[in-house]
């Protein structure tokens, strides 16, 4: 690797984090092993909806950010990232803690291996699809193989029973709530985002997630993360 190519490297390590308002703190804190920050703020009722008795499936650890304060609020957290290398940074800030378990996978709408796109390796804009940053087209520098579940096949091969999943999954939360078809949980949290369709042109996830979540009875609210990204709160409403 020449110079410039090590320029490069590093610009597009930490690019993800830097153009964000709080994105020199995060970066910063990355880089001296401190905890990684959450796009949502801890004070959020996203955040305070968490009870003891929880068992939160997340899908999209990235490094740790958000399983970080899901695990000081639940029971027990399950959560799933493709890229190993991110993976590897998350697991050294729990160290020690035992409520939660990580999977180097993807949570998806099916099984099996797939292609996934990385921007960075720290990044958690890594996808399965082709996306847009807020309306920014992604530049995806290589892929990898990795591989995927869907919540119920994960579901019946663990016994573990959600009763709250969280999916930040870059683009596949429309697919993996089917792929969670029957074993759904009371409340779901997502982040939705622009994915590119076949035609070429980019169209949200938020209508269809929002729709299939409606009609199996839940009430949709929505809500901004720090970085500007729309996320879904489903809660299964009683006879539903």
């Amino acid at each position: 690797m020449n110079f410039n190519q090590a320029v490069e490297s590093v610009f597009h390590q930490v690019k993800p984090f830097v153009w964000r308002p709080y994105g020199v703190v995060h970066t910063v804190r990355m880089y001296l092993r401190r905890e990684p920050l959450p796009d949502i703020p801890p004070d959020s009722p996203f955040i305070r909806s968490i009870r003891p008795d929880d068992v939160v499936l997340e899908a999209g650890t990235n490094i740790g950010g958000l399983t970080r304060i899901l695990s000081q609020r639940a029971k027990e957290v399950h959560t799933f990232e493709p890229n190993r290398k991110a993976l590897d940074f998350a697991r050294k800030h729990f160290r020690g803690k035992k409520n939660v378990r990580f999977y180097c996978a993807a949570i998806g709408g099916s099984c099996g291996a797939f292609k996934l796109n990385i921007e960075s390796d720290l990044s958690g804009s890594n996808s399965f699809h082709i996306t847009t940053d807020n309306l920014r087209n992604m530049r995806y520098r290589k892929q990898t193989e990795a591989e995927m579940l869907t919540v119920a096949e994960f579901v019946r091969a663990s016994g573990m029973r959600p009763t709250v999943l969280v999916l930040d999954i870059e683009g596949e939360e429309g697919a993996a709530l089917r792929g969670a078809e029957g074993f759904l949980p009371d409340r779901v949290f997502l982040e939705t985002h622009w994915v590119r369709k076949s035609d070429g042109s980019f169209a949200s996830t938020l209508n269809e997630c929002e729709g299939y979540l409606s009609e199996r009875g839940y009430l949709v609210g929505r809500f901004a993360d720090r970085g500007g990204y729309v996320w879904l709160s489903g809660v299964r409403l009683r006879g539903s």
